[in-house]
C-alpha cells in the first residue's frame, strides 16, 4: 500500500472528492476497485422489515417467557461442569496405571490440590465475578504441587525428585562447559 492508496483511502472515510486522486486510481485497480464497491453501497438501501415479522418475533418471544418466566442460575450450570471435571479426572485416575511410586500421602495431598484448582476453575470459568486472579494462582499452586509431589520415581533413597532433578541438570551443564572448552580434532 502506498502513501497515494493511503491517501485515496482517507478520503473514502471522509466523503471529500476524489478527483485530487484521479490520476493514481487510474493506475491502481485496488483502489479504484474500493472507490466503485463504495459507490455501489451508498445506493443500496436498507429492505423494509414486515410489520407481521416483528409481531411474530414478539409473541415468539412471550410464549418462551411465559414457559419458563425465570432463568437457571448460573451457579447451577457451574456445579454440573465442576462434576463432569472432575468425573473425568476421576475416571482418568482410576484408569491410569500404577506406575507412580509416590507416598500414598503426598499422592492424595497433589490429587487435593488439583481438585481444588478444577473446582475454582470451573467456578471462576462461569462466575458474573472476577475470580480470575484466584483461579490462576491456584493453577499455578497445583502445578508447582505436582512438580514438587513428583511421580516416585525418584525415591528418597536416590535423592528426591529435586535433587535428582539438580544432579541432571548440573551434569548437563558442566558436560556442555567442557566439551565447548575442547579443541575440536581437525577432520582425517
Amino acid at each position: 500500500m502506498t502513501i497515494r492508496c493511503k491517501r485515496a483511502l482517507e478520503a473514502l472515510g471522509e466523503g471529500r472528492t476524489l478527483t485530487t486522486l484521479q490520476p493514481h486510481l487510474e493506475t491502481c485497480a485496488e483502489c479504484r476497485s474500493l472507490v466503485e464497491t463504495q459507490a455501489h453501497l451508498l445506493n443500496v438501501r436498507m429492505p423494509s422489515l414486515d410489520s407481521m415479522v416483528g409481531i411474530r418475533i414478539r409473541e415468539a418471544a412471550r410464549t418462551e417467557l411465559a414457559a419458563a418466566p425465570r432463568a437457571r442460575p448460573w451457579w447451577v450450570e457451574a456445579v454440573l461442569l465442576i462434576f463432569v471435571t472432575l468425573g473425568v479426572g476421576a475416571a482418568g485416575a482410576l484408569l491410569m496405571s500404577r506406575g507412580n511410586l509416590a507416598p500414598p500421602l503426598r499422592q492424595s495431598a497433589v490429587g487435593a490440590v488439583l481438585a481444588a484448582s478444577i473446582i475454582v476453575g470451573c467456578w471462576a470459568a462461569l462466575s458474573p465475578r472476577r475470580w480470575g486472579t484466584v483461579a490462576l494462582v491456584l493453577a499455578l499452586v497445583s502445578a508447582t504441587a505436582v512438580l514438587v509431589g513428583g511421580t516416585g520415581l525418584y525415591p528418597s533413597a536416590a535423592g528426591g525428585f529435586w535433587e535428582a532433578g539438580l544432579r541432571c541438570a548440573r551434569g548437563r551443564a558442566v558436560r556442555a562447559t567442557v566439551v565447548r572448552g575442547r579443541p575440536r580434532r581437525a577432520a582425517q
